[in-house]
């Protein structure tokens, strides 16, 4: 069974950003999802963002 929730964008953003940022840091305001790309699901656009969030520059 997979747990990774594959359709929910918030959930990517907090992974992301908890990467660069670790566990214990408040979580900034989740951006509205924007279009997800047919290659992608909204919990990997949302780790992006959540990267690009956290290190400041784009990763994608």
């Amino acid at each position: 069974m997979c747990s990774i929730p594959h359709n929910d964008f918030a959930a990517g953003f907090i992974v992301g950003w908890q990467t660069v940022n670790g566990r214990n840091t408040a979580i900034p305001p989740i951006p509205a999802k924007p279009g997800v790309p047919q290659s992608k699901t909204p919990f990997l656009l949302g780790v992006e963002l959540g990267l690009e969030k956290a290190l400041g520059f784009r990763v994608a």
